[in-house]
């Protein structure tokens, strides 16, 4: 893109390479574990087979959700969404203890409970 516009990189733009910053990832994930995928006739072509959700599921969810926002708990809204979406891990950021506590305990639920009410209390302007 520098080339693009007209400039030289590493002559008129300086280029720095500083890694990876807290909560950036090098790659997204298309499915979730749960989620398998079909061949078709091309190789390189697959079909997805996705999960359905029921509504009060979803619902239980989002209501959790508001409830934490509503309370400016960003602990609680980041281990809902793992809850949500287990394949959601944090390598490179603040987030990285859930994970690790997740990991380390059989019932997910209990992050919430177990943690300490200190780490709970991130405000969400963080």
């Amino acid at each position: 893109m520098i080339t693009l516009a007209g400039y030289r990189p590493g002559v008129d733009i300086k280029i720095v390479e500083t890694g990876l910053r807290p909560g950036e990832k090098l790659y997204e994930e298309l499915l979730s574990d749960r989620e398998k995928t079909m061949p078709t006739s091309h190789s390189k072509i697959m079909i997805a087979k996705v999960v359905t959700y029921g509504f009060g599921e979803v619902m239980a969810h989002m209501n959790a959700l508001r409830t934490f926002v509503d309370d400016n708990n960003s602990f609680a809204v980041v281990a809902e969404m793992k809850r949500m979406v287990p394949e959601f891990v944090s390598k490179n950021s603040k987030w990285a203890e859930i994970d690790r506590f997740m990991r380390e305990h059989d019932d997910k639920d209990s992050v919430l409970k177990e943690m300490s009410v200190s780490d709970r209390q991130t405000d969400l302007n963080n």
